[in-house]
């Protein structure tokens, strides 16, 4: 990595994190030998967990910035990424918040419908939970339905928040084994 910065002329933030889980001398010898290696613009030790250090690294950061004469993105845009798109996002946040280490983070989330009603007052979404094997299908839907019952729950209040209005969400678990092996699948997944 030190190759790499060295001839990039950018400016360059050593970061180093866990420094909770380390003692004070062990730190210092490891800041000393970055430090020997190359000259970094600062080098900042932190616990991210614990959020020692982390507003000095933002500070420095916007040391680094500077801001651009035109704007990319209107004012009040928050992401260049669609409606569509973010709900399927919060639908796999909510999987991994609620399955943790049960199923690992082979899924993914096909937005198969998103559509508003004429009245405006509803959207419907619908998708699939794709996932690669049949074991991880039933970890998905949970006794009784009950787990892919809370996900859709969960997903379904925030994407009514991040809408503004009510949503009719459905969720589907698909079983596509390994694909997360093939490209073509990959980047249809990324598209939603």
């Amino acid at each position: 990595i030190i190759r790499r910065v060295k001839n990039s002329g950018l400016p360059c933030i050593l970061v180093l994190n866990k420094i909770d889980k380390v003692r004070k001398d062990d730190i210092l010898k490891v800041i000393a030998a970055y430090a020997e290696a190359y000259e970094f613009d600062s080098i900042i030790p932190i616990s991210a967990l614990q959020r020692d250090g982390v507003k000095i690294v933002l500070d420095e950061i916007l040391k680094h910035t500077t801001q651009s004469p035109i704007a990319y993105y209107p004012t009040d845009a928050a992401t260049d990424r669609s409606e569509r798109y973010l709900a399927g996002e919060l639908v796999r946040e909510k999987l991994l918040r609620n399955l943790r280490e049960e199923v690992p983070h082979g899924t993914a989330v096909e937005t198969v419908l998103f559509r508003d009603r004429e009245d405006g007052h509803l959207t419907e979404i619908y998708v699939n939970i794709i996932c690669e094997r049949e074991s991880h299908k039933g970890i998905i839907i949970g006794k009784q339905g009950t787990m892919l019952k809370k996900i859709a729950t969960e997903a379904r209040s925030e994407i009514e928040n991040l809408l503004g209005r009510k949503v009719y969400l459905e969720c589907r678990v698909k079983v596509r084994e390994d694909w997360r092996n093939n490209e073509s699948l990959i980047n249809e997944y990324n598209e939603f």
